[in-house]
């Protein structure tokens, strides 16, 4: 017996719901057990409303794929992904306008995988043309040899 779509979705946000409490739990109280602090837990609570944030995002993503009938782990074709940045933009600013590049390409994205700022991009765009850089180098020094 498979569930309908609905119930997927049930079991899906209740999973969700599980994993943030299990997961907050644990980080916040082996936060609060390796500090040694008289404040470590000011520490394990902002542990655990960080880790519940994550997972109150999570749930977020599904109940946005969930109302436009997108599928709720997958990865979006180019169209449903340009769907959905167009809700989450229209959802923010009350216009119907067209996404940026950026944007549909994290509404692609599974909802529970991590997303990079634009400052991280950057800096991973920056290194990895510093590595090609040195290999281009290694190449010529190796040539001349």
């Amino acid at each position: 017996m498979r569930p309908s779509p609905a119930q997927r979705y049930w079991l899906s946000l209740s999973a969700v719901v599980l994993v943030t409490i299990l997961l907050a739990g644990t980080a916040s109280g082996a936060v609060i057990i390796l500090t040694n602090r008289a404040a470590n837990g000011l520490w394990g609570t902002a542990t655990f409303c960080l880790v519940a944030l994550m997972g109150w995002q999570v749930a977020q993503r599904l109940r946005e794929r969930k109302k436009l009938g997108l599928p709720l782990w997958s990865r979006l074709g180019e169209e449903d992904a340009r769907r959905l940045a167009q809700f989450r933009s229209f959802s923010r600013t009350g216009r119907i306008s067209e996404p940026e590049a950026q944007e549909v390409a994290d509404a692609g994205r599974p909802p529970a995988s991590p997303g990079l700022s634009r400052r991280d991009r950057a800096r991973q765009a920056s290194v990895e043309a510093q590595k090609r850089a040195r290999q281009a180098r290694k190449r010529r020094t190796d040539r001349k040899q």
